[in-house]
């Protein structure tokens, strides 16, 4: 997934968004994949399964000690 130029107030918001869960997810950089995609939702850019096979691909997708499947979102929103 890829934000265009000229975007930058969307995603210094998706990035305060997800910092903001990642406090209450322990503060490690990672945010639980559901709580990503409802991130994404509100913004009205929802991640479809294509979407987040991509983000698996590009190993932005970790497993925890669990196998839940953790965002790494700093990354994502980067050049």
């Amino acid at each position: 997934m890829k934000i265009r130029r000229g975007a930058g107030r969307l995603v210094y918001a998706l990035i305060d968004e997800c910092q903001n869960a990642d406090i209450i997810f322990g503060a490690n950089g990672l945010i639980p994949l559901p709580a990503f995609q409802t991130i994404m939702s509100d913004y009205d850019l929802p991640i479809l399964e294509s979407d987040k096979q991509l983000l698996k691909d590009q190993g932005f997708v970790k497993l925890d000690h669990n196998k839940n499947e953790l965002v790494e979102y700093k990354g994502i929103f980067q050049k």
